[in-house]
């Protein structure tokens, strides 16, 4: 007769799999020798994240915390069931538990952030989803989950549905011209955003992301209209902030490329995009130092970001040869903040990195 590890362990195996009914049967088997362990309760709340049973998930999830309430895994999925089901607050105060805990834990930052740009996309459109009959309405945030894992195809089909059961509804409008802009249908994703504002000219959400598809149609002029729009309806909105950065960079307007960045993270400092942003463009200028402290305050955010990395330790080398080059000296040694194989951050004098053993180098700058 097998142990509660034995079944526990094998249905962690399935899940590595991807075996998700196998693993069930294994944690219930386990479940019926052990309802004390944590991990366990997380495992099936995992399961039936995978499964779409969001209930029954956050049930299974919300006893793991009740046990071991620095489950950060744990903590973490709820979260992220929270913002599925677009209950942002709930949501972020999941994150801010894995913070109480794990003070540096950049994805909760993270999660937290995208929540907060949420937020003001979603705030005005709880009470007009009442305008829909419950089909139409599950149809709709059925279009918009699937839009979100980037199932575009899925997501057109289902907002087609809506838009001809309700053609007067401006948010169904908006969210297909998103979804038509992400998949490469731009000029009809135009059509899209502009019956949207005719419904509702106050849509910041419709202007700033028509501006991001004048972006990508390279039409940079009119894109900073729609921008300016959506920042007069809405001037905390740090999307249309930072996509306006994005335009002035491609129109080489630098400076105020970085003000526009600079607003962006004012908004919501908490989003990695912005400080990666402003970062490149401080590159373009030559202002590598304040460029290396960006990258930095991204990393805090999203530790995983490898360009980030690879940056700062290219500006650090790039600085030094300059310095080098006014000097006339004619070697210097660069130390590497992160390891070239895996890009895990050293802190130790170690010439092996401390994570994977990787015999690190200095760069040698001639």
């Amino acid at each position: 007769m097998k142990k509660y590890d034995e079944w526990f362990n094998e249905g962690v195996d399935h899940i590595q799999n991807n075996e998700f009914k196998q693993a069930l049967e294994c944690f219930e088997e386990a479940l019926r020798l052990n309802k004390n362990d944590h991990k366990l309760f997380s495992s099936l709340g995992f399961i039936y994240y995978n499964f779409g049973e969001n209930e029954k998930a956050i049930e299974y999830f919300k006893r793991a915390v009740k046990l071991n309430n620095q489950d950060l895994f744990a903590w973490l999925q709820i979260g992220i069931i929270y913002m599925d089901t677009l209950e942002f607050e709930k949501a972020i105060h999941s994150f801010q538990k894995i913070l109480e805990f794990t003070p540096g834990y950049g994805q909760a930052k993270n999660m937290i952030a995208l929540c907060l740009r949420q937020i003001p996309v979603f705030s005005n459109l709880k009470p007009q989803l009442e305008k829909l009959n419950e089909t139409l309405r599950m149809k709709f945030l059925q279009g918009i989950k699937l839009h979100n894992k980037g199932k575009y195809y899925e997501a057109e089909l289902a907002f087609k549905e809506v838009i001809k059961g309700a053609p007067n509804f401006s948010p169904v409008w908006t969210w297909s011209a998103t979804n038509l802009s992400n998949s490469g249908k731009l000029e009809e994703a135009i059509d899209h955003f502009n019956k949207a504002i005719n419904l509702s000219p106050n849509d910041f959400i419709a202007w700033c992301n028509k501006g991001l598809t004048l972006n990508r149609l390279k039409r940079f002029e009119e894109a900073l209209k729609c921008y300016d729009k959506a920042i007069e309806i809405n001037p905390q909105y740090s999307s249309a902030w930072n996509n306006k950065g994005l335009a002035f960079k491609e129109l080489k307007r630098f400076h105020e490329s970085i003000a526009c960045f600079d607003q962006s993270i004012s908004a919501n400092p908490n989003l990695e995009f912005g400080w990666i942003n402003k970062a490149e463009v401080l590159v373009k200028i030559g202002r590598d130092e304040e460029a290396i402290e960006c990258y930095r305050e991204a990393l805090k955010l999203n530790p995983s970001r490898k360009r980030a990395k690879e940056m700062i330790d290219h500006l650090k080398i790039k600085t030094s040869m300059v310095d080098i080059n006014s000097t006339g000296k004619v070697s210097f040694e660069i130390k590497l903040e992160y390891c070239p194989k895996c890009g895990e951050k050293d802190y130790t004098n170690s010439p092996f990195c401390p994570t994977c053993g990787f015999e690190k180098k200095s760069k040698s700058v001639i």
